[in-house]
């Protein structure tokens, strides 16, 4: 009888942390996945694969501004006020086309986004159709799926727990909790020198990788073939069941040496971007 009344007496209180951990989280909510802060200042991570789904569900008006760190120097009330919209800004540095797809899917469901702002990299599309950057943190597909029991993993977190008490602790003790403002998240462009002469250091640098056999270029498969595929995998599938929504795709700029530097190391990948970029003309 001791053992059986030790077995449900441990139990209960095990059900009773989880309970109150997974109470803890869904209140205060660090993320802002289920909710917006409400009694407490926003905080917002610049982990962006993990709080950008918190921004699409609770932040997101009729527009929003997706892409790899080339578009993360957006200012969104900026973009309202020259096309007429609300948007929020889902940028991700290094984003993947998948990462991307998923991304788009979860703000359109919503049902309140007529306009997204696409800054496709062909970087983007290289690799697998199914690539996404994990190699500091692990992607949380579960705050992308469509499957509510997935958000316990969220809910149970202790990252989450370890932010939520955090939050609690400074909000107690009225102090500010260090965050960096919406508008301007993840905004780089007041941290590097937009100039003609860091462009040529990199490249002098380039240079003199490549003369030692270093590759720039060959992390992931940017043959036509694989960029195609992980279009007509991820992007295309997307535009084609949301007519009544404006996709408004544009290719990043980048310095002129940058294909210079792709064509000396390997022209075939020069090709590749070129023709990625006919076929998705030629589609969309």
């Amino acid at each position: 009888m001791n053992y059986k009344r030790f077995f449900l007496t441990t139990t209960a209180f095990i059900l009773l942390l989880l309970i109150s951990a997974g109470g803890i989280n869904y209140v205060v909510d660090p993320l802002q996945y289920f909710h917006r802060a409400w009694f407490y200042p926003p905080v917002f991570s610049v982990e962006q694969r993990y709080q950008n789904p918190g921004l699409a569900r609770n932040y997101g008006g009729d527009a929003v501004i997706i892409g790899s760190s080339m578009t993360e120097n957006f200012v969104p009330s900026q973009v309202d006020r020259v096309l007429g919209v609300k948007s929020v800004k889902l940028s991700m540095s290094a984003a993947t086309a998948r990462e991307e797809a998923l991304m788009i899917d979860l703000a359109l469901r919503r049902g309140q986004v007529k306009t997204v702002i696409w800054g496709l990299d062909f970087a983007s599309l290289k690799g697998a159709p199914d690539r996404v950057s994990d190699e500091d943190v692990p992607f949380p597909y579960y705050l992308y799926d469509r499957q509510p029991i997935n958000d316990l993993a969220y809910l149970f977190s202790i990252t989450a727990m370890e932010n939520s008490l955090q939050i609690l602790k400074n909000y107690f003790q009225h102090i500010p909790t260090p965050s960096p403002e919406l508008e301007y998240l993840n905004n780089w462009s007041d941290k590097y020198w937009f100039n003609h002469q860091p462009i040529m250091q990199r490249w002098q640098e380039e240079q003199a990788g490549r003369a030692s056999g270093t590759k720039l270029y060959q992390g992931v498969d940017g043959s036509l073939s694989a960029m195609q595929r992980s279009f007509d995998i991820n992007i295309l599938p997307l535009v084609k069941a949301n007519p009544e929504v404006e996709f408004l795709i544009y290719y990043p700029p980048y310095s002129i040496l940058r294909y210079r530097s792709m064509w000396e190391e390997d022209p075939g990948l020069f090709e590749a971007e070129l023709g990625i970029k006919g076929y998705i003309f030629a589609y969309v």
